[in-house]
């Protein structure tokens, strides 16, 4: 039969495509599943998964490939909380937020062993103590009760 357009070759040697419902899905998506499934709040998994996107991302290789999680154990978390901590300067709350989103994907996700996380910790950092002020003309510290001036109610005229 010649209608003039050249025959299509057939396949040879290739797979057949894999089917959606055969693939896993992707990390990120299997992170937000399981916060779903364990009723996080929305702005708890978006928070999560931007800190574990940060954490995959300060660990490429030198090309820039993605290295999976599974690869990094505890010695890169750790480079990277201490990371948050010295370079970022970032508060204790912060790092807290960072690590326990770390530790969600290790635990809940990929169902492995973080390992041991030794990073330097960032330290609460908080407001010195103000002097409390009774009046404009005596202020006085709290912690030194003798500074603390002695109160005189005057005698109203008006009975009670």
């Amino acid at each position: 039969m010649s209608s003039g357009s050249p025959a299509k070759p057939e396949r040879q040697n290739q797979s057949q495509p894999v089917s959606n419902a055969q693939q896993s899905p992707k990390l990120l998506t299997q992170v937000r599943n399981k916060m779903r499934v364990l009723h996080a709040a929305i702005r708890t998994e978006s928070a999560s998964v931007d800190w574990i996107v940060r954490f995959l991302m300060c660990h490429r290789t030198p090309d820039g490939t993605w290295r999976h999680p599974a690869e990094l154990r505890g010695p890169e978390i750790s480079a990277f909380l201490t990371y948050l901590a010295v370079d970022r300067q970032v508060s204790a709350s912060t790092q807290n937020q960072a690590r326990c989103a770390i530790v969600f994907l290790y635990r809940q996700v990929l169902e492995l062993d973080s390992g041991r996380l030794d990073g330097v910790r960032a330290t609460q950092r908080k407001p010195p103590a103000a002097a409390i002020v009774v009046d404009r003309r005596f202020p006085f510290n709290r912690s030194h009760p003798a500074s603390i001036p002695e109160f005189h109610i005057p005698q109203s005229s008006v009975a009670l």
